[in-house]
Parts: C-alpha cells; sequence; structure tokens
C-alpha cells in the first residue's frame, strides 16, 4: 500500500556543502578582524592612553576579546559536521524507504 505524505523533501547536498564553506570563510575572516582589532588595542595602549583608567577599560576589553579568539573557528567546525552527521542520517534514511 502506498502512502502519500503530500510533499517531497529535497535535499541538495552540494548547497549544505556550499553554506558550509561559507560559514568557514566568515569564521576566518571573524578571526583575522579580531586579530587586527587586538592589535589595534594594544597600539593604543603602547602609544597613546599608556595609563588611567581608560587605559585599565582597553586592558578589560583586551581580555574580553582574547576570550572571543577561536570561537568563531570552532562553530564553524561544529557546523561542517552537523551538516555532514545529517546527510549521512538522511542518506541512510532515504535508502531505507526507497
Amino acid at each position: 500500500m502506498a502512502y502519500e505524505i503530500g510533499y517531497d523533501i529535497v535535499v541538495d547536498d552540494e548547497k549544505c556543502s556550499s553554506i558550509c564553506n561559507e560559514y568557514q570563510k566568515r569564521a576566518d575572516k571573524f578571526e583575522e578582524n579580531l586579530k587586527e582589532y587586538l592589535q589595534i588595542l594594544s597600539r593604543i595602549k603602547s602609544e597613546a592612553i599608556m595609563e588611567g583608567s581608560v587605559s585599565e577599560k582597553i586592558d578589560s576589553l583586551q581580555e574580553l576579546v582574547e576570550v572571543l579568539k577561536g570561537e568563531s573557528i570552532n562553530l564553524a567546525s561544529e557546523a561542517k559536521k552537523l551538516n555532514s552527521s545529517f546527510l549521512s542520517d538522511f542518506d541512510t534514511a532515504d535508502n531505507y524507504i526507497f
């Protein structure tokens, strides 16, 4: 007995992979920008604002920004793993159905 769901599920493997590649590119660019931002903060500290409350605030900001380093790469990597797992699971289910 055939059962019609009423819609077709279409998964474009290449589109999923290209989105993951775009995530990776954006993560790499974010890391570059973050590195440049930290360099700018360091230059400000060493050449313009060397002491005082503003200098202390810049120190705090640098510490917070340092925490972000690598996080976008981790997120892009996790997205790639999830995408791969999704496509694999979907292929397995698709083979079972058809």
